[in-house]
């Protein structure tokens, strides 16, 4: 996946970086990201895979936001359980977030 580092970054609070459409974006300040950060944003390159597409995702990722909150989000939770295994994207199941619905 391509990082693109970004002096103006919209987010706030702890979000050092986005996925958006297949791209990593980050702030420059956090150049180079670290491994675990890579890895959380192709979890979700694999959660858009996994619906086929990147508008689907980024839907799905809002709708959850909206109804669950940032931590409580089916997609945040699959990553924040295995950012830091570094083979979990090779054993990953299709769809293995939505075994987080509340």
């Amino acid at each position: 996946m391509d990082i693109v580092y970004k002096s103006f970054f919209p987010f706030s609070g702890n979000c050092i970086s986005v996925v958006w459409f297949g791209k990593i974006y980050a702030r420059n300040e956090n150049k180079p990201l670290p491994k675990d950060v890579i890895r959380s944003e192709k979890i979700h390159a694999a959660q858009a895979k996994d619906l086929g597409s990147w508008w689907k995702f980024h839907l799905l990722y809002a709708w959850y936001r909206i109804r669950y909150g940032y931590a409580k989000n089916p997609f945040e939770l699959e990553v924040s359980d295995y950012r830091y295994r570094e083979d979990y994207l090779m054993k990953r199941e299709k769809f293995a977030w939505k075994k987080y619905f509340i």
